[in-house]
């Protein structure tokens, strides 16, 4: 990926692949829900969410760090994270501070 990204694109794709591998209803995915609880993710559909995540932005997540991440805004940031940083707009040692952890 070459190409500029925001974090609405991110976004974008991370919700549209929790509601399509999960089969959730997109209503009830907000970025406060946490993927063990709210959503109910089960470690097949996690599996899944990830790799769908990774082919679509062409990055390599931690499968550790998505586990403890948890809640679906900080996914976000950290994909976000991962994305602008593979574009060159973001330095990968700000990643950190990017995903709202230090």
């Amino acid at each position: 990926m070459t190409r500029s990204v925001s974090p609405e694109f991110v976004r974008e794709v991370v919700v549209s692949r929790i509601a399509e591998i999960g089969g959730f209803d997109r209503s009830i995915i907000n970025d406060s829900a946490c993927l063990d609880r709210e959503l109910s993710v089960k470690s097949i559909i996690f599996v899944e969410f990830q790799v769908a995540i990774e082919e679509d932005l062409d990055i390599e997540l931690d499968p550790l760090e998505m586990i403890d991440l948890n809640r679906l805004d900080l996914i976000i940031a950290y994909v976000y994270g991962l994305v602008a940083a593979k574009c060159g707009e973001l330095p990968p040692e700000n990643l950190a501070a990017e995903k709202g952890r230090s």
